[in-house]
């Protein structure tokens, strides 16, 4: 039995298309746990597309991190929900 092992570039290398991301012309919530906000890998590029998207409203999860799927889905759901209500 043999495992092959894929892996693709890193969070910290990924670099997102900003202005791409300016041209998106409709309402967006973007999802961050508060855990993850200001801490690298994912704190500084997320503000980064943040600020990129004039329309984009930034929801925190409380006490969470980059797994809140895991960690606190009640807390991940709520918020969803309360984004889809608008």
């Amino acid at each position: 039995m043999s495992l092959t092992v894929r892996t693709g570039p890193g969070i910290d290398e990924h670099r997102p298309d900003l202005d791409g991301y300016g041209r998106i012309d409709a309402p967006v919530t973007l999802l961050v746990g508060s855990e993850s906000e200001n801490t690298r890998p994912y704190g500084p590029p997320f503000a980064a597309v943040a600020a990129a998207m004039p329309r984009a409203r930034v929801a925190r999860l409380p006490g969470q991190g980059h797994l809140a799927h895991l960690t606190g889905p009640d807390v991940l759901s709520r918020a969803i929900n309360e984004a889809l209500r608008g």
